[in-house]
Parts: C-alpha cells; sequence; structure tokens
C-alpha cells in the first residue's frame, strides 16, 4: 500500500529528471517555475501515513494532519484538528523544492513533479512517513 505511493513518487521524480536533462546538464523549462515563485503560501495534504521502526517494519497511520508552507517568512506549520504549530525552514529549490526545519534536524520535507510530497520525522530510529500533494493557497495562509 505505502509501498506502491513510494515507487509512484520516485518513479514519477525520475521521469521529471529525465526528461529535463541532456548531455550538458538541465533543460530550462519556461513553463516551470520554483513553488516560491509560483505562490507565498502552500497547503500539503497528507494522503498516506506510516510509522516505520526496526524489527517489525511499517505500519500504517491515519493520515490526520496536513502542513502549511509560508515561503516569504520561510515557516513550516505542521496542523491538525487542534490548531498549527510552527517551525522556521530552509529551502532549497531547484528541480525539486527541498525542505528542512532550523531547529529541528529530525524532520525533512521533499516535494517533487507534480507538487507530490514526502515529509518524514525521525524519533530515535524510528520514522513517521507522510505522503500527498501540495496545492497553491490563495488566502495568507488559512488552512
Amino acid at each position: 500500500m505505502g509501498l506502491g505511493l513510494l515507487v509512484g513518487f520516485l518513479a514519477t521524480s525520475c521521469l521529471a529528471f529525465n526528461s529535463t536533462s541532456s548531455p550538458s546538464g538541465p533543460v530550462s523549462d519556461p513553463q516551470t517555475k520554483t513553488l516560491s515563485a509560483q505562490s507565498r503560501y502552500w497547503r500539503c495534504d497528507v494522503t498516506l501515513k506510516a510509522e516505520c521502526e526496526p524489527p517489525g517494519g511499517c505500519r500504517p497511520l491515519e493520515p490526520d494532519n496536513w502542513i502549511v508552507l509560508d515561503f516569504v517568512e520561510q515557516r513550516y506549520q505542521r496542523c491538525d484538528s487542534s490548531g498549527c504549530t510552527a517551525y522556521e525552514m530552509q529551502t532549497l529549490e531547484d528541480m525539486f523544492t527541498y525542505i528542512r526545519l532550523k531547529d529541528r534536524h529530525d524532520v525533512f520535507m521533499e516535494i517533487g513533479l507534480a507538487n507530490m510530497f514526502v515529509d518524514v520525522a525521525t524519533a530515535g530510529i524510528s520514522t513517521y512517513n507522510s505522503f500527498g500533494t501540495c496545492r497553491k493557497m490563495p488566502i495568507e495562509g488559512k488552512r
């Protein structure tokens, strides 16, 4: 179940790389802009979530949260029905958007082709993996 989405994400990401590369390097596509150039605010809805740890492997979790990104304020917000917790983020935008939290090195996020994302948080040797899709938010980061 989770593996299928992960394989699809990786395959799609590889196709994006191959379709925009040449022997001399990346080919510029005028239609492609970074996420921050497209919109200040993005909402990333979790559609698949799993906890993974040895020796038992992974078990599915109920997707009960979403993430709001503010590229101007460099803010990452993890939200659920109780509200949002904000963190300062650092980004690297190239073919993909890479996000890490400034004071929480146990969390990272990657947004790729078709705005599909993976968000990983670690606790010891356990990981909490969230997958889904991000979309532009027109109004000031409101959930």
